[in-house]
């Protein structure tokens, strides 16, 4: 069953700041309970401007957050296309979060290393959550229907290991967008995230939303539906 908050706003500034608002306080509640927040970033362009008003935020105890990413591309990390960079410049800098505290796919090595060294920083991060959980995540949707770097029709093999309990990282492959070989967190890693949050911008990024909360279950389709069910699910809206 699909229950999820929705906050619709109706304008860019008011999307910016409710964005902001609703993390900051995810953020002080996790800090308040659990001395920490681990916090997950998606890249894109709908948040760069959410991430660099929070960063700017004074009254976060930044030192007891620890961020990492969602997903990343597997490209350079002084890239333009590399979510690293984009939540470097737009959150990392301004807000002065400790460079201990930024976890990140290290993409100077090799493909397979550098999946299997991301899952080992992911391990070391839980480890540090009382109850081996993320706190709060950003996520996007697709115009596609995809999410992180879960894109419709996942090869089976990356659909086991994306579904795998025991796996905290995926590597999947796009050819419709930038950077064909990814590397995601797994359903595991997200659907036990306490506070997720689908920053939707635009009419079309509402429709597909309606449209796959509409559909019948079909992670092939629609890879998101498994996170939406696994509650603690908020989406922000601005449908202009």
């Amino acid at each position: 069953k699909m229950e999820y908050h929705v906050v619709c706003v109706q304008e860019n500034d008011s999307f910016v700041n409710q964005s902001v608002q609703w993390l900051k306080s995810k953020i002080q509640a996790a800090i308040a309970k659990d001395g920490i927040c681990i916090l997950g970033l998606s890249g894109g362009s709908t948040p760069k401007p959410i991430y660099h008003k929070l960063g700017e935020c004074k009254d976060v105890d930044w030192s007891k957050v620890i961020v990492y990413l969602v997903d990343e591309r597997y490209i350079n990390r002084q890239h333009n296309d590399s979510n690293t960079k984009m939540i470097q410049d737009s959150f990392i800098t301004p807000s002065g979060l400790p460079a201990a505290n930024y976890t990140v796919p290290n993409t100077d090595l090799p493909l397979h290393d550098c999946l299997r060294d991301y899952e080992n920083q992911l391990k070391a991060m839980l480890a540090k959550s009382k109850d081996g959980r993320v706190h709060v995540a950003t996520l996007g949707l697709g115009d596609d229907g995809h999410f992180a770097s879960l894109f419709p029709d996942l090869p089976e093999e990356r659909k086991e290991t994306a579904l795998d309990a025991n796996r905290l990282i995926v590597h999947t492959t796009t050819t419709q967008f930038a950077v064909f070989d990814r590397i995601s967190t797994t359903y595991k890693v997200i659907c036990d995230t306490h506070d997720k949050v689908f920053f939707l911008k635009g009419a079309n990024k509402f429709k597909v939303w309606n449209e796959m909360i509409a559909s019948k279950p079909d992670l092939n389709r629609w890879p998101a539906q498994k996170a939406v069910e696994s509650g603690g699910t908020t989406i922000i809206v601005c449908p202009f």
